[in-house]
């Protein structure tokens, strides 16, 4: 696991910890993700937010003066920029998308197939996921034309491999290791 998921989840589950659970953090998820595309689009934001440089006074002076647009998120803006750890906010917010799906009993996969799904056929995998992973499913698809066939599902630490590519990889070993 890659260290700012590491600091991810751990700023996360303090979050949750301190808000007394997951009621409400909504709000603040979506405050963090609205704070985050301003800063990661403007080059001058994200050099003030982001600069080693910059006092550490400064910044909490800025997020103070954006409380009133901040309000469920603000002091948590402020415990990152404490921690020098405000970098790792994209990860933090994906840490919370995760954590809000889950406690939703969903899960957003990415089903990548050898070629745009007939009708009904995202449907059926639907299904096939749910009810594997016992949640309801949120799925987006990507074309990847070398997996010849079947699909290959992918979220939240989670894979199910049912693509042609695949099997036909595992038969090759089996053939290989019985010669």
């Amino acid at each position: 696991m890659p260290r700012n998921s590491i600091v991810a989840t751990r700023y996360t589950r303090a979050l949750i910890e301190v808000r007394g659970g997951t009621k409400g953090l909504e709000a603040c998820f979506s405050e963090l993700k609205a704070f985050w595309q301003a800063v990661s689009a403007s080059p001058e934001l994200e050099k003030f937010f982001l600069s080693p440089v910059v006092p550490r006074d400064l910044k909490v002076e800025a997020v103070n003066d954006l409380r009133a647009t901040l309000k469920e998120s603000a002091d948590f803006l402020i415990t990152l920029i404490d921690g020098a750890r405000l970098k790792a906010l994209p990860e933090v917010i994906e840490s919370i998308s995760l954590t809000l799906e889950e406690a939703a009993g969903e899960m957003t996969v990415t089903v990548e197939l050898a070629r745009a799904p007939q009708d009904g056929l995202l449907d059926e995998i639907r299904s096939v996921l749910q009810d594997r992973w016992q949640r309801k499913i949120k799925m987006t698809t990507v074309v990847r034309p070398e997996l010849i066939g079947g699909f290959v599902a992918r979220g939240a630490g989670k894979i199910l491999d049912a693509s042609v590519a695949t099997q036909m990889d595992a038969l090759k070993q089996s053939l290989s290791s019985h010669s």
